[in-house]
């Protein structure tokens, strides 16, 4: 268990951070900066002050409406600022050293922030999934998972996915995997190595197809609809880095 200290620095800091992670979602998508202007209402635009902008207590006082123009906050912000030290913490409890900690707290931080993006715009950013995947590379220069598989991961998780795109074109005729699924696998490669991305390509494949299903059969959705794929390698890749040896024993029963 956490030492009490330092369990609250780590939901202290998921709470910050996810506050953060709430800008991310909104403003990259707009290419916007995240760094300025300071907080503001979508609608109204008119600035948030300091203390309504604490973390689930700013949401709290306010009832879930704006200040100002009174129309609802979306659930989104205080959801993120709750799962965010709620994940920091549990990644914390796995004991890794502080470099990898750090490292894992910035992939779980990343992987939300593509989560809520490709779940509703149906876009992976280039500015997040490329630079990641280079830091990912650097830190594996000196941590786990080692350059080598590092690289690797990369390779395979593009190349594997590249391929069952084209092979899906050549079967049904149109695009099944978008180019930031490529490089979001490419990216969850570098931070974790190759290994991990065969483990985490099938369980999001598992859990794609069972929501797909389930849309289809309770809310009328047809075969052909688009699902957020990213969201399901991003969802995959949490699990994955919180119990890793069970997705590799359950990986392993499949052959």
């Amino acid at each position: 268990m956490a030492a009490p200290v330092d369990a609250t620095f780590i939901v202290v800091l998921g709470l910050l951070v996810g506050s953060f992670i709430n800008v991310c979602i909104h403003r990259i998508p707009l290419k916007v900066s995240v760094l300025s202007p300071r907080s503001h209402c979508p609608l109204c635009k008119q600035r948030i002050m300091w203390h309504d902008n604490i973390p689930i207590v700013g949401y709290l006082l306010l009832g879930g409406r704006c200040r100002h123009c009174l129309q609802p906050i979306s659930l989104v912000y205080p959801a993120v600022e709750l799962v965010t030290p709620l994940l920091f913490l549990l990644v914390y409890q796995l004991g890794e050293p502080d470099q990898l900690l750090i490292a894992r707290l910035l992939f779980t931080s990343v992987l939300i922030v593509l989560f809520v993006t490709d779940l509703r715009h149906h876009i992976l950013p280039n500015t997040i999934t490329v630079p990641c995947t280079c830091m990912a590379l650097i830190n594996a220069c000196f941590y786990p998972p080692g350059l080598v598989n590092s690289l690797l991961g990369v390779t395979i998780g593009a190349g594997s996915l590249l391929v069952i795109s084209r092979l899906y074109y050549l079967v049904r005729r149109e695009d099944g995997v978008g180019l930031g699924d490529v490089k979001l696998l490419a990216m969850i490669g570098a931070f974790l190595g190759w290994p991990a991305v065969m483990v985490i390509l099938l369980f999001a494949s598992i859990l794609g197809s069972i929501v797909g299903i389930g849309l289809v059969m309770f809310f009328g959705a047809n075969g052909r609809s688009a699902l957020p794929f990213g969201s399901f390698l991003a969802l995959s890749s949490i699990v994955f880095t919180l119990v890793e040896a069970p997705l590799f024993t359950w990986y392993s029963a499949f052959y």
